[in-house]
């Protein structure tokens, strides 16, 4: 599982919960929703029981270096991210540059 690719959801969870700060709120709480396995706070709907199974296959190392990917690249692409929102398809192009 690669957590970046869900930049969207992630902007949307913190949409949602009407936090201002997407990797102390969003992330997270995206975050809790994949491994629960379950949409608690994501308001899109997406297979989190299979989201979980893929962050459940994945080491504590590969876990970790996911989440400081994410938090890396959303933090240093923060203004092209929140440019493109809610544009789904334009910050999957940030993303994947």
């Amino acid at each position: 599982m690669q957590t970046i690719q869900y930049v969207y959801e992630i902007f949307r969870t913190n949409e949602a919960a009407g936090g201002t700060d997407v990797l102390n709120v969003g992330l997270p709480m995206f975050q809790a929703d994949v491994a629960a396995g379950a949409r608690k706070h994501c308001p899109v709907a997406l297979d989190f029981a299979a989201l979980k199974r893929d962050y459940e296959s994945m080491t504590s190392d590969e876990r970790k270096a996911d989440n400081k990917e994410a938090r890396e690249f959303i933090g240093q692409h923060m203004a092209e991210l929140a440019e493109a929102y809610p544009d789904r398809d334009a910050m999957l192009a940030v993303v994947n540059g």
